[in-house]
């Protein structure tokens, strides 16, 4: 992914995320602060992370890597300090929830989380 636009269209392609973001949208407006949407992104993939099917989950923490792996650091900040931290928030009080998410994330959304103290597991 090269910037935000790109990410969100490839969030998109799964029914569920796409219905989070247009719920936002349609609660806050297109003026929606990026980190609350990110956070609402977020939150939706780990609430229904287990409703997934193996190719969606695979193609959502491919997305999200990308986007912690982008050149273009307002995009890299959006997607770990709102989607990222959204789904340990989720996970707080859920190992096994957190567990099964730790194997789908990507090294550089795991490496985020292991250094602020939010994520438990590692690899």
């Amino acid at each position: 992914m090269t910037n935000r636009n790109e990410f969100i269209v490839g969030l998109d392609e799964v029914a569920l995320i796409r219905q989070a973001r247009a719920e936002a949208i349609a609660d806050w407006g297109d003026d929606i602060p990026g980190t609350l949407l990110f956070s609402k992104l977020g939150k939706a993939i780990a609430s229904n992370f287990r409703s997934f099917s193996l190719n969606e989950r695979t193609h959502i923490f491919k997305v999200v890597e990308s986007g912690m792996s982008s050149a273009e650091n307002d995009l890299k900040a959006l997607v770990a300090t709102g989607l990222l931290e959204a789904i340990a928030s989720w996970c707080a009080n859920d190992s096994d929830l957190e567990r099964q998410i730790n194997e789908a994330l990507g090294d550089e959304s795991r490496k985020y989380l292991l250094a602020l103290n939010k994520w438990h597991l590692g690899n």
